[in-house]
């Protein structure tokens, strides 16, 4: 016969036990120079595997598309600043006039376009936030003292 000290000690572990398998993934991403890396836990996965995880919620994945279009965005403007530094230059070799309008008009579109990247690097990290935010309030739960001082409660 199993005593009642032995059966509470089996149900705390038991507890516990679970509280690891209900732990959730959370959700990693780390931006390189040229690519960006995406991990569940400790898990490599890929970008559209990622993606698929982010279209569970509705408001993560608003962050991600609003981030996907200042990357779009950003991108444009980079290229258009170098097309604008690349006329100055090629203009200066064939021309001898004034041609500091598309230099700054370079400058001022690589500017722009550092700020739509930043913009959408703090959309990416809001996107991944907010999923790993959402995990811990629904499939976590918590072991705390009950409020009558005896046993342990389980809050979800």
């Amino acid at each position: 016969m199993i005593s009642k000290t032995h059966l509470r000690t089996l149900m705390i572990f038991c507890i516990m036990a679970m509280g690891q398998l209900v732990s959730a993934q959370e959700l990693s991403l780390y931006t390189g120079v040229f690519s960006e890396t995406y991990y569940q836990d400790d898990q490599k996965i890929t970008r559209s595997e990622f993606k698929e995880l982010l279209k569970t919620d509705d408001a993560v994945w608003q962050h991600w598309r609003r981030a996907a279009t200042f990357e779009a965005l950003g991108s444009a403007s980079a290229f258009g600043s170098g097309l604008l530094i690349g006329i100055g230059i090629g203009r200066d070799r064939n021309d001898k006039g004034s041609n500091t309008g598309y230099y700054i008009g370079g400058a001022g579109a690589f500017i722009v376009s550092m700020v739509f990247v930043e913009i959408s690097q703090k959309n990416k990290r809001s996107a991944v936030l907010k999923y790993n935010e959402n995990l811990e309030r629904k499939t976590t739960f918590k072991l705390a003292p009950s409020r009558e001082g005896i046993g342990i409660a389980v809050h979800f």
